[in-house]
Order: structure tokens, then sequence, then C-alpha cells
């Protein structure tokens, strides 16, 4: 089925305000696109995978449809990528072996010396309802530099409806993992485990009420460890170091974490 969102637009968004994830933000994919927004592109990797994927034709909008005009547009896509890409690389490349032939500023440092002012013309006498009123400041700023900001928890019902969300954002991405494990789709598996680390992040930036708190924060920290190892199993794989079995089995090892969480969920009385 074919998408509403066009090839020509996503591809542009890609290219030119990839780094800012407004190609992902136009496909749908609002908690990725925020993931790579505070990135900055994933620090030019996830700019570039998105990239390649989107001219391969691998990308898909949110409901999992192909864009619209993507082999009619192709051609011409690959050509201005390439030039455009070449010539940042070419010029980056110019400029960083180009000589610096600018003379080095010198700088002129005068001193004039200034008379010593008497105490009768620079100096008031202080008193001690005048130093009472200096010590009264500088205690109240000292309490206010030092206060630290505390987290408000949420109550029942606002967190089981928020960490439900995340949660179900989370589990969509698993299953997208899946599929694209399944075709073989090396790049998207790869974008798709660094979606994982986002959805975890939207979780623990979830406070739950304070009698849940440590319960929550045990089955975070075993999710946080299987994503941890299901990307090491990833870019294991990318790269012919690791075979898909031990790439399946970290994930089936998330997605068992996953259906824990949702347990835990079932148990906030709200």
């Amino acid at each position: 089925m074919i998408s509403q969102k066009n090839f020509v637009t996503a591809w542009l968004l890609s290219l030119f305000l990839g780094v800012l994830g407004a190609d992902r933000f136009y496909l749908g994919k609002v908690g990725s696109g925020i993931a790579k927004l505070l990135t900055f592109g994933g620090f030019g990797v996830w700019y570039l995978i998105d990239l390649v994927l989107l001219l391969a034709g691998q990308t898909k909008d949110n409901q999992g449809q192909e864009l619209d005009g993507y082999g009619k547009s192709k051609p011409t896509a690959w050509i201005v990528s390439a030039l455009l890409l070449g010539v940042v690389v070419v010029a980056g490349l110019a400029g960083s072996n180009a000589p610096s032939s600018a003379p080095q500023p010198t700088t002129t440092v005068t001193v004039t010396a200034t008379p010593e002012s008497s105490p009768s013309e620079s100096q008031t006498p202080v008193t001690e309802e005048t130093a009472e009123q200096i010590e009264e400041p500088s205690e109240s700023v000292t309490e206010s530099a030092t206060a630290e900001p505390t987290e408000t928890p949420l109550e029942a019902k606002p967190f089981y409806i928020q960490a439900t969300n995340d949660l179900n954002d989370l589990l969509k991405d698993i299953d997208d993992s899946w599929e694209d494990l399944s075709r073989g789709n090396s790049f998207q598996v790869l974008g798709n485990s660094i979606e994982l680390v986002w959805n975890l992040t939207q979780l623990r930036s979830t406070l739950p009420p304070v009698e849940y708190q440590e319960d929550w924060s045990t089955v975070l920290d075993e999710l946080e460890a299987s994503i941890d190892l299901y990307r090491d199993a990833v870019s294991a794989w990318v790269s012919e170091e690791a075979f898909t079995q031990e790439v399946e089995s970290a994930l089936s090892e998330v997605e068992k974490r996953a259906k824990e969480l949702n347990k835990f969920l079932d148990t906030v009385d709200y």
C-alpha cells in the first residue's frame, strides 16, 4: 500500500534538515525524531543511515507504508545526494589542509600607575549596622545557590497512563526490529536499536509514586541491560562479526524485559 507521504519531500528534509530529525517528524515518527534532534542526527551517523535507507527505498512511514513517488524520483535523488555530499567532503578536506598564512597579531599592553587614594577620600567607615546589612544578603544568596530542584512524582493514574504509552512505543519498535531483522535490513535494525534507547529514556523520565519507585527502577535497570546487550549484538552483526541467531537471542531478552515491565504496570493501583 502506498503512503500519502511523498518521497521527494522526505528526501529533501533528510538531506538538508536530517540532523534535526525533520524527515522522521514528517513521516510521523515523532519519538525517534526527537531523539535524532537532541543528538544532532546521532552525531552524523544516524543522519547518514537514514539518508541511505531512504535512497535505497527501505524507509516507510509510521504506518509501514511505502513512500509515494520513489521509483520515479530515485535516480535524481541518488545523483543530487552524491554530488552535494561529495562537495561537502571535498570542501572540508580543502579547508583542513589550507595553510595558515595570516600573520599573528601582536598585542601591546600599556600599564598606567594610579596614585593611592587616601582613606578619607575612598573609604567609608563601617558601623555595626552596615556590617549586618552586608552579611544578611550573603546568607540568602548561599541558601538559594545550594538549593537543588527535585522531581515531583506523578500520581498513580497519570503515571500509569504515561508509562503505558511509553511502553506501547517500545513494544512497537521491538516488533519493527523483528520485521527488519527477518528481512536482513541491517541498517534499519541498527536504527531500531537506537530507537529502543530513546524508548528507555522516555520511561525513565516518568517518575512513579514513591511506593513504586524502587521496583520501577529495578525493572528499568534490567531492561537497560538487555538493550545494551542487543545494541552490542547488532553492531557485531552489521560488521559481520556475529550471526543472526545472536541478535535474535538478544532481542528476545529485550522483549522479555518489556513484558515484565507490562506486568509491573498491572500492579499499579490507581
